[in-house]
């Protein structure tokens, strides 16, 4: 059995390092010394992080696999990942997010106890880019596996587990012919997980044994117009499955009062009220009405509270 990491690489020299180092560390203290590879998908970095990661590889680090190529998005740089891997499992990883030997630890124990369920996933910690991977000393706790078995009413609630903390059956992923679509900068990680839950149940650990890095807060207050993603293109397609209706319907709503609030945000009240529109049954939930509200007629104060909260979760 082989774990292959998939790492999407652009701009990142000042964490690259670390999120290496994650990886080997946790599947060293998982006695997989042999077992797994790292594949990097340089896309096009005008940084130090493909110097950086080839200097890596060079310290006898040869588990870890460089490519490169032209600019292209995280999606393509996924994909090729996923085309260039040998193991039996894909675990995809941003590559400034850390992972804890508990997330190898939880992936092991699925390979041997889950066996027949493709995808395994984990819950995600938010924590800055000063922390410290020593300090987070988590011991993986096989009683709290769950299986998910309604995975759309779940993922309303909450977004229940990260890109850095899936791993996928590589043999059911290129059967189910999945990917990362191209040519979208939001939503593409989503619309994957959306594909897979169309077709399986998800093995699920809550414990938090993936760090995701924060990044910079307050970019929707731009003036950049938020429109439907891939993602919700994909739930309006699975809304027609009868027996997904009813929780893909309200994630969709959700979604929908998401973008319309962005909008509102950005100061594109035209887009997002003609989005509006096209789903007025968002507006017979009354959580919904007061964003909208709230994110029309005082974009600043609800997008400062927004990240607040963003950043205090």
């Amino acid at each position: 059995m082989k774990l292959s990491f998939v790492i999407p690489l652009f701009n990142k020299e000042k964490n690259i390092l670390a999120t290496l180092k994650s990886i080997i560390s946790a599947c060293e203290e998982n006695n997989i010394n042999d077992s797994y590879e790292i594949i990097v998908v340089d896309d096009g970095s005008t940084d130090s992080s493909g110097k950086i990661v080839r200097e890596f590889i060079q310290l006898k680090n040869s588990c870890v696999r460089y490519y490169f190529q032209s600019n292209s998005g995280p999606s393509m740089a996924r994909n090729r990942g996923v085309s260039e891997s040998t193991g039996e499992y894909i675990l995809f990883v941003d590559a400034d997010d850390l992972l804890l030997p508990a997330y190898i630890a939880y992936i092991l124990y699925c390979t041997t106890h889950y066996h027949s369920y493709p995808v395994y996933c984990a819950g995600y910690s938010k924590v800055n880019s000063s922390v410290d991977i020593k300090e987070k000393k988590i011991k993986f706790d096989c009683s709290q596996i769950t299986i998910v078995t309604d995975f759309f009413k779940k993922w309303k609630d909450a977004k229940f587990f990260y890109t850095s903390s899936i791993c996928v059956k590589r043999s059911f992923w290129i059967q189910k012919n999945v990917y990362f679509p191209v040519e979208h900068f939001t939503g593409e990680d989503q619309y994957a997980w959306f594909c897979l839950a169309e077709h399986c149940h998800f093995v699920y650990l809550p414990q938090q044994v993936v760090l995701y890095k924060q990044g910079v807060v307050g970019q929707l207050s731009s003036s950049r117009p938020v429109t439907i993603e891939i993602h919700v293109q994909k739930l309006l397609e699975l809304e027609k499955n009868i027996s997904l209706k009813k929780d893909v319907s309200k994630l969709i709503d959700k979604e929908f009062c998401y973008v319309i609030s962005n909008n509102f945000v950005a100061y594109q009240r035209f887009l997002g009220m003609k989005i509006l529109q096209n789903r007025l049954r968002v507006l017979l939930n009354f959580h919904c009405v007061l964003k909208l509200i709230f994110s029309f007629i005082a974009p600043k104060s609800y997008n400062y509270l927004r990240n607040r909260r963003d950043i205090n979760t």
